[in-house]
């Protein structure tokens, strides 16, 4: 090996952390901080297809009864639950972001990643569960094809 270059090697530093012994530091980190990442996510696809699925069981109720209130109930709880979804991941996304592109480590890319898809799927998601809400104010209540 060259002088200059076994030189170089000898007087690099690396930052060391010691072991430490104690118990306490072994306890692996809480899983919390995926959770609302993966609500954000999952959160509006599954109160879509929740809605689709609530609707055609809600809607020979509606028919016996002449009342659409619980399809409109419904439609709105799980709308709120389309909101908060695209809400959270909007915030995640924004206190993910605060640090320059260049500086995120993979594992926080990759969450804000998740949050802007819970963003963009709560928009999409949003936008179905309102198309299937459209004919509860065009159609009667026993109208069938």
């Amino acid at each position: 090996m060259a002088p200059d270059i076994h030189a170089a090697l000898l007087d690099t530093e690396v930052d060391m952390k010691s072991r430490s012994d104690d118990p306490i530091d072994r306890i692996p980190e809480s899983p919390w901080p995926q959770v609302p990442i993966w609500y954000a996510n999952l959160g509006p696809p599954i109160a879509a297809l929740a809605h689709l699925q609530f609707s055609f069981i809600l809607e020979h109720t509606a028919c016996a009864t002449r009342s659409k209130i619980g399809m409109h109930i419904i439609t709105l709880i799980l709308m709120g639950v389309v909101v908060t979804a695209g809400l959270t991941g909007y915030r995640y996304w924004v206190k993910l972001g605060s640090e320059p592109p260049q500086q995120l480590p993979g594992p926080i890319g990759t969450r804000r990643l998740m949050a802007l898809f819970g963003i963009i799927g709560a928009f999409i998601f949003g936008l179905f569960i309102l198309a299937q809400w459209f004919p509860n104010f065009v159609l009667g209540t026993c109208e069938r094809t």
